[in-house]
């Protein structure tokens, strides 16, 4: 027969989220599509990348393509059993 455990409290915790690199290329190619309307807005000229659509790189896109690349801090509940088991709230 298995008991339950009682739940004995909780815990905020700040946990850091990023993308891994894949997660942030795949971010960036949805970006681009909903802002630019094409998944691959650059070219190359030379050596240099250069935007394919410079007029549509507003301030939001810009803010977006930023924040994908972040590091974001949320803060989890956690709640702690009898059992000393950790479960997110």
């Amino acid at each position: 027969m298995k008991t339950s455990a009682a739940l004995l409290g909780s815990f905020k915790v700040p946990v850091k989220i990023s993308l891994s690199e894949e997660q942030v290329r795949e971010a960036l190619r949805l970006i681009n599509l909903h802002y630019l309307g094409d998944e691959l807005c650059n070219r190359y000229e030379g050596r240099e990348i250069v935007p394919k659509y410079p007029e549509k790189e507003t301030k939001e896109f810009k803010d977006a393509v930023h924040a994908c690349r972040m590091t974001h801090i949320e803060t989890l509940e956690f709640l702690l059993d009898s059992n000393g088991n950790l479960h997110i709230a």
